[in-house]
This record gives structure tokens, C-alpha cells and sequence, in this order.
């Protein structure tokens, strides 16, 4: 979901030592494991956003800036109410039409709302109005959205297929893949970008999807396979214990390569 996402990468001064699949010991500028997750669950306390439609609200008029409704609207799907949302962001697209924010947000309000089909849509216009916001990871949002499509229409449908189209393999450790899914222009992701990606756009959905869900389960199963052929495999093994959380189908997989991670981390710490 793109309403509001707080980027995961970090730019302050914070050194963690992690371990890679070969078991060797590195430093990265980023936090480790668990507090990774920890750091992408982040969400506003209690009371935030219910103060935010106050405060919006006591100047909000037919005739308010379009950037007060629009941050009023993204207040409003906060607070789950998706459809009151989306009047305001109709109403903004018609009077200011072309701008990539009312695109997403609408995108967003939709699939809160429970129509994938539209949010799908605008999502998709959203990238064609600007392919480099949200650090080019919309690619991961649309993909989302098409699996949820083709579950409504067939139920078992993740029996055969992931989310991002990606399959690392059957092994305890994951393969490389040949290609990784295009980004938003069209291009292949790189390995590095690639979990990222996920991790962009699992905070801000995070927040709305309780576990179980077998969609988000994926894409932490996914996110995990890309952090543990990438490094750090801490990371790695927090994301699949999340997945599992969340209900993955490939929960047998997952337990395998927790345990494949944690024989690596106790050689290395001899």
C-alpha cells in the first residue's frame, strides 16, 4: 500500500555485524534480525491519526487547498474508512487531474475498500505518472494486487504460483535466481533491491493485514529467500518466522531453512 511509507533504509550511524549463506562475518550500516522487522512494523501511536482528522478537519471545506483533502483523505483510510476517502480523491483527480499522488492513494482507498479490480487500476496509473516514486517499488504493489485478483477468482491458486513470480527452489538453501521480476520501468530488479522492495511495501500494509493472511505470508517468505542468498541470513531467519506468523504455505520449507540458517550462525560463532 502506498499512502504514507516510510523508507527502510537507513542513513544514520548504526553498524551491525551480520553473517552471510557462507557463514562469514561482515559489518552492513543497517540494523540486523529481528529489530529489522521491528523497524519496518513501526507504525504512529495510539490516537495519531484520529488527531490528525481533527486537526485537518476544523479548516476542511469544498474550497480547502486539494493538499489539505488529500492528506485528510489518507487520514480517513488510516482510520478505515476507505470510501469516505474516496470521495475526496475523486474529487481531487477531477479538479487536478495528472497528479501521481491522487493515483496511489486512490489505488490504496480501493483496495481497502475491497476492489482490487479499480485499485489495481490506479495503481497502475500511479507508475505510468511517475515510474521513480516510492523508490520504483510499486512493481511489488501491483504484483500484490494481481494475486489477490486471481485468488478471488481461484481460491487455491498460491497452491501453484507466489506472489512476485519468483520460485528459489525446494532446497534448504535457496538458488539464486536466473532473473529477478521487473521494476517499474521494466527492468530486472537487482538481488539487493529485490527484498528491499518487499520490505518497502510490507510497512505501510503491515499496519492494515492481521495475521493470518496468505498473501503477506508470501511476501515474507520471498523477502526472506532474498535477504538469506543476499546476506544478512539474521534477517533472513526473522522474516521467514514472520512468515510463518502470517500462515505461509510453504511452512515446512521455511522451517528448513531456519534451521539451515542457524547451523550456519552457530559454526560461524565458534
Amino acid at each position: 500500500m502506498d499512502m504514507i511509507i516510510a523508507s527502510v533504509s537507513l542513513v544514520a550511524c548504526i553498524w551491525s555485524y551480520a553473517t552471510d549463506l557462507r557463514g562469514r562475518h561482515h559489518q552492513v550500516n543497517d540494523i540486523v534480525g529481528r529489530d529489522r522487522i521491528a523497524m519496518v512494523q513501526h507504525y504512529e501511536p495510539a490516537g495519531y491519526w484520529e488527531t490528525q482528522r481533527q486537526r485537518l478537519g476544523k479548516d476542511l471545506t469544498a474550497t480547502s487547498d486539494y493538499r489539505t483533502r488529500n492528506d485528510y483523505a489518507v487520514t480517513l483510510m488510516h482510520l478505515r474508512q476507505p470510501k469516505e476517502a474516496i470521495t475526496f480523491l475523486q474529487a481531487i483527480e477531477t479538479e487536478h487531474p495528472g497528479k501521481y499522488e491522487t493515483a496511489v492513494n486512490l489505488g490504496t482507498a480501493y483496495e481497502l475498500a475491497g476492489d482490487d479490480v479499480r485499485a489495481l487500476q490506479w495503481i497502475r496509473e500511479g507508475m505510468r505518472r511517475n515510474p521513480k516514486a516510492h523508490v520504483g517499488t510499486e512493481w511489488v504493489h501491483v504484483r500484490i494486487l494481481e494475486a489477490k485478483i486471481a485468488i478471488a477468482r481461484d481460491p487455491h491458486w498460491l497452491d501453484t504460483h507466489t506472489v512476485l513470480g519468483v520460485d528459489f527452489g525446494a532446497s534448504a538453501a535457496p538458488r539464486m535466481l536466473p532473473r529477478f521480476p521487473p521494476n517499474n520501468i521494466g527492468q530486472p530488479m537487482a538481488l539487493k533491491g529485490f527484498a528491499e522492495s518487499i520490505e518497502y511495501q510490507l510497512s505501510e500494509r503491515l499496519e492494515f493485514v492481521r495475521a493470518p493472511d496468505p498473501v503477506v505470508a508470501d511476501l515474507l517468505f520471498d523477502c526472506a529467500n532474498g535477504f538469506m542468498v543476499h546476506g544478512p541470513i539474521e534477517t533472513a531467519e526473522a522474516y521467514f518466522n514472520e512468515s510463518l506468523k502470517y500462515g505461509t504455505l510453504r511452512a515446512q520449507l521455511a522451517r528448513q531453512r531456519i534451521h539451515y540458517i542457524r547451523g550456519i550462525l552457530a559454526k560461524a560463532k565458534k
